[in-house]
């Protein structure tokens, strides 16, 4: 006999985390040594030194960690029911980089200018949410404009504070510890301000509830009912982003925190607005009370940021219970609308070819000397071929690679926030290159790829394993992918933190590189991508159905797992030959296939090759751009082609 739903999904585990957090709470302050701790709270002894610290530390950051939680739980869950997906968080909508892009901005250019991170990167968060909903107005804010704007916004402001530490790396660190985020607490103020927001968002939430089940029917359905999709979406995305601004600010980047809580939520059985909103911001408050007093615990005087080691605690922890369950129902996202002409499809290629050709053209003739920039012609031209072929190919291919993998990702899942490096091939090189930089003597070009290479294979082997129980159903797929990224990025927080200027080198790789291609590894991209390419018409028919759901592909005579495992092994496969070559590049991935779909193609093999086409002409235009406009310093081609796809979005975006 089946065994029936608890009534109250994830609550039973969010008590055990707050009792394990309220036990090691207690622990913490025995080893002060003070009797009578309860009247701490209202009468503390100012003589004491013990009572002070307990009072004005303790205490506080008790209450900081348990508030953050809640309200990062909360943000998660409001925005998962706003966007319709299970990757939504604050971050998605470019809260996170806005906040990180101000402060790193006011640190470098105008250091007086406040006490703290706490105002720029408010005032930054806050301009990243009205930029976002400013943009997404126009199209009613729809989940798909509002997560495409919010991404592009967010890789921009990434790749401008990347350079900003590249460039000023050992002028930053107080930025480097404050956006691994820190509950250390030395006053009431910081705790007082969070839990009036927990206040004032749990009142919001209750007057939210019963709409918000609504936003599940459809915009149409809403409309019918005679209510404004765009009104209520409006609400409950500002309710959900203006605590985690505040979070945000206060105590720092704590960005893994509601994503876990809100999957937690989502793995304990929660299936209703009701159940989310009690479940995830409890398991939020438990899993960071948890991890900050476990730190508190083991750390002693030693400052470690409590973010960074709840994503390095909750990772596994995810991983975990995403292994204990059973196999997974099919997924509840949807693979965004195709393109509205697609008629004009094979006309769309042929531009991309010509733009392609137009791009490798440029790449190979134009450059830059202290006087200016020089086109190569005749015998120049030929002379300087050998040393401007490989970087512009291994460029091309890469970005080809990303942008099928992406297709392939997003067609898998059906997400379209689904990106290549939720294989875990991008996580496992760089999670083994950290310590391969900092523990091992300099290596040459092949050791460090081939060591990349071992921890790239070694996570993927990881992430289908786990992924595998179920069968790779999507929802387990990416949440598993999400969870190895956290932990990756929690490692080199970590990292970070300490100011080893050796880590540089590994940021640059971190932002894409061309710089040291050479021409084999240009020729081993090119095949690989020829290789992709020829395999894309076999692939049509898969790539047409798995978005539809299991069931329907399975109806219709396709061998759902074995095409999700061909897929996955396929997308991993390209995603570790591009980051090999280049390093991770996340914008070709995540948005070359929105791309495509917006510039008229609707068919998964036109799609493909448009996003194959697009991509490489991006990241050749970037490979450029990057040894010419920062002359002669070599800029990364990573941050470069960011800013080159944040154009072209925009420019389509504002034709539609």
């Amino acid at each position: 006999m089946a065994r029936a739903a608890p009534r109250r999904p994830g609550l039973p585990l969010a008590l055990l985390l707050l009792a394990a957090g309220a036990a090691l709470f207690a622990v913490n302050l025995s080893r002060i040594g003070v009797e009578h701790w309860p009247s701490i709270w209202h009468e503390p002894d100012l003589d004491d030194l013990a009572t002070v610290r307990i009072h004005y530390t303790l205490l506080p950051r008790l209450v900081a960690a348990l508030c953050a939680g809640l309200l990062l739980g909360l943000s998660a869950v409001l925005l998962r029911q706003a966007l319709n997906n299970p990757l939504a968080e604050a971050g998605t909508l470019g809260v996170f980089a806005a906040a990180r892009a101000s402060s790193a901005a006011t640190l470098v250019w105008l250091p007086g200018f406040a006490a703290g991170f706490f105002l720029p990167a408010l005032a930054g968060a806050g301009l990243a949410i009205g930029i976002t909903l400013l943009l997404s107005a126009r199209a009613g804010l729809a989940p798909l404009r509002l997560v495409l704007n919010g991404l592009v916004l967010s890789l921009c402001l990434d790749a401008f504070t990347s350079l900003v530490i590249l460039v000023h790396f050992e002028e930053i660190g107080e930025l480097l510890v404050w956006q691994a985020g820190s509950l250390t607490q030395d006053n009431w103020a910081g705790a007082r301000l969070l839990a009036l927001a927990v206040l004032a968002a749990g009142a919001g939430a209750l007057l939210l509830r019963r709409p918000l089940a609504l936003l599940e029917l459809g915009d149409e359905a809403m409309r019918a009912l005679g209510l404004s999709p765009a009104l209520l979406r409006l609400a409950v995305i500002a309710l959900a982003l203006l605590p985690a601004a505040l979070v945000c600010a206060e105590l720092g980047i704590l960005g893994f925190v509601g994503l876990a809580g809100a999957a937690l939520a989502d793995l304990s059985g929660a299936r209703r607005p009701g159940q989310y909103l009690l479940a995830a911001p409890l398991l939020s408050a438990g899993l960071l009370l948890v991890t900050d007093q476990t730190t508190l615990l083991l750390s002693g005087a030693i400052d470690i940021p409590a973010g960074t080691v709840t994503a390095l605690l909750g990772a596994p922890l995810l991983v975990v219970l995403l292994g204990r369950l059973p196999r997974a129902t099919a997924s509840r996202t949807a693979l965004p609308p195709t393109a509205h002409r697609r008629r004009h499809g094979g006309r769309v290629l042929v531009l991309a070819a010509v733009a392609l050709a137009l791009a490798t053209l440029l790449g190979l003739s134009v450059g830059r000397l202290p006087e200016g920039f020089t086109l190569a012609t005749g015998a120049d031209w030929w002379e300087l071929l050998p040393w401007r072929w490989p970087r512009l190919a291994a460029a091309g291919a890469a970005g080809g690679m990303l942008a099928v993998a992406g297709c392939l990702m997003q067609r898998l899942t059906g997400n379209p926030l689904a990106s290549p490096e939720l294989t875990g091939v991008s996580s496992g090189a760089a999670l083994i290159m950290i310590p391969a930089v900092l523990l091992l003597p300099p290596m040459g070009r092949n050791e460090a790829m081939l060591l990349a290479g071992l921890g790239a294979l070694a996570m993927m082997a990881l992430c289908l394993r786990l992924a595998g129980r179920s069968g790779l159903a999507p929802e387990r797929l990416l949440l598993t992918g999400v969870a190895v990224s956290a932990l990756a990025g929690s490692v080199l927080s970590v990292a970070m933190v300490f100011g080893d200027p050796r880590l540089a080198r590994l940021l640059g790789w971190l932002s894409g590189s061309t710089y040291a291609v050479r021409p084999a590894d240009a020729l081993l991209a090119l095949a690989m991508l020829a290789l992709a390419a020829a395999a894309l018409p076999l692939l049509h028919r898969w790539l047409m159905l798995l978005p539809l759901g299991a069931a329907t592909a399975g109806a219709a005579g396709l061998g759902v797992g074995r095409a999700r495992f061909v897929l996955v092994v396929l997308t991993a496969a390209l995603t570790a030959g591009a980051t090999l070559i280049v390093g991770p590049v996340s914008f070709i991935g995540l948005l070359a296939p929105h791309l495509a779909r917006r510039a008229g193609l609707a068919t998964p093999l036109a799609e493909t090759l448009g996003a194959l086409l697009g991509g490489a002409t991006l990241m050749m235009l970037a490979d450029l751009l990057a040894r010419t406009l920062a002359f002669p310093w070599d800029a990364p081609a990573g941050l470069v082609v960011t800013v080159l796809g944040a154009l072209g979005y925009g420019l389509m975006m504002g034709r539609r």
